[in-house]
């Protein structure tokens, strides 16, 4: 009795070539995966150290945004002293041209001008004042010192969870009005 192959059968031999041909192995598959794998994890690994500078950088852009709006506002508000009331490392005081009475003062953490906020966040604020012949004056200011002060030196310094900012600035006055 005959027996017969279905291996050697014509159209059973075209199915199995057609697929050794143009199909993967499961190992073929398993190794591109795992490749893949690979290449996902370095790259979320970089990509997460990307986002992690750019959030630094976003929060080192926010204080410096606050350090420099700060000091222009200040700028503004010097340009129209008129005459000084009290001056402190923490606090300084004046009256403009119009006679308002102009407050700076730096207390819990916080810059403020007239008692609105112009900073949150300051770690360091520091008035200095000098004399065109005598160098720093001692604080808070006498009101003889009033009339020999020729430069205001503010220090400041904002920072928040992730990034600061510090500047000096120099503010210099002749005869009574900022120069």
């Amino acid at each position: 009795m005959p027996t017969r192959s279905f291996q050697n059968a014509p159209g059973r031999a075209r199915a199995a070539d057609a697929r050794a041909v143009g199909a993967f192995s499961l190992i073929e598959l398993a190794v591109v995966i795992v490749i893949i794998g690979i290449l996902s994890g370095l790259s979320l690994g970089f990509i997460g150290h990307w986002t992690g500078l750019y959030t630094t950088l976003l929060a080192q852009k926010r204080v410096d945004g606050e350090m420099f709006a700060t000091v222009e506002q200040l700028r503004r508000e010097l340009r129209t002293l008129r005459s000084i009331d009290q001056g402190a490392s923490n606090k300084f005081s004046f009256f403009n041209v119009q006679g308002a009475k102009i407050a700076l003062d730096y207390s819990a953490a916080q810059f403020s001008l007239n008692q609105q906020p112009l900073a949150q966040g300051v770690a360091v604020c520091e008035f200095q004042y000098f004399s065109v012949n005598e160098g720093k004056l001692a604080t808070p200011l006498s009101p003889g010192d009033f009339e020999h002060l020729a430069r205001i030196q503010l220090t400041l310094r904002i920072t928040n969870q992730t990034a600061a900012a510090q500047t000096i600035v120099n503010f210099y006055l002749l005869e009574g009005y900022l120069k």
